[in-house]
């Protein structure tokens, strides 16, 4: 099967997500005075992913997630936040931290270098996402940029990729791929419409039964060999 729009997800798959976010995080809890701890940020970072969890699921916004999810999480500690531009401040240090999975870039290289067109399909918030982009110098490897914020849908919902799909040049869906880590979101949401995917797999998780996927791999090498 020969794949020449590669739609790639951004978090966990090209950005070292995990790593950026602690470093924002623990600069946020400076920021405000809160003492950081490395047991307080996986506390956060569980309860992060619960909230885009329900993004995913439909039954929280964007907009609620950014106006409430400091405010709520620091307040289980007793600690009344005043200011209200946490979430901008954080956002602001994820997107300075620019780090990127070992090797990621040079996938995205050979990739291009097989003229492939490359797809960044990500339910991050668009001006961070844009800003990591940039930060990274990756941004030019990708013909299209598709971000849930700007699109008005969010992976897995079909309307994420039915609304790409308009965006595309002589878009051929037979030669479509979805790349990701999420099991909820871009293996969801490729399974959802019925595009082919790789399910970026670097830690052996357990497929579900319920979740149709094409291809999987552990790391950027055994995608490329599917690829090219």
């Amino acid at each position: 099967m020969t794949y020449q729009y590669i739609f790639i997800d951004l978090d966990d798959t090209i950005f070292d997500f995990q790593k950026s976010e602690q470093k924002a995080f623990k600069k946020l809890t400076e920021h405000i005075g809160f003492p950081y701890s490395d047991d307080l940020f996986n506390q956060f970072k569980q309860y992060n992913q619960q909230l885009w969890h329900q993004i995913e699921l439909g039954t929280l916004t964007k907009s609620e997630l950014l106006a409430t999810r400091f405010p709520n999480f620091f307040e289980q500690f007793g600690f009344s936040v005043v200011s209200d531009n946490m979430d901008d401040y954080f956002r602001d240090q994820l997107a300075e931290a620019g780090d990127l999975i070992d090797g990621a870039e040079n996938f995205l290289i050979t990739l291009q270098q097989h003229q492939k067109t490359l797809l960044a399909a990500s339910n991050g918030v668009y001006p961070t996402q844009i800003k990591r982009l940039n930060q990274t110098g990756i941004i030019g490897y990708f013909d299209y940029i598709f971000i849930s914020e700007k699109l008005g849908f969010s992976k897995p919902d079909t309307r994420f990729f039915e609304e790409s799909f308009k965006q595309i040049n002589d878009f051929d869906f037979e030669q479509a791929i979805m790349i990701g880590d999420s099991l909820t979101s871009d293996m969801r949401g490729a399974h959802n419409i019925q595009m082919h995917s790789i399910w970026y797999n670097p830690h052996q998780k357990q497929q579900p039964d319920d979740l149709t996927i094409t291809y999987q791999a552990q790391n950027f090498k055994e995608i490329l060999d599917i690829l090219i």
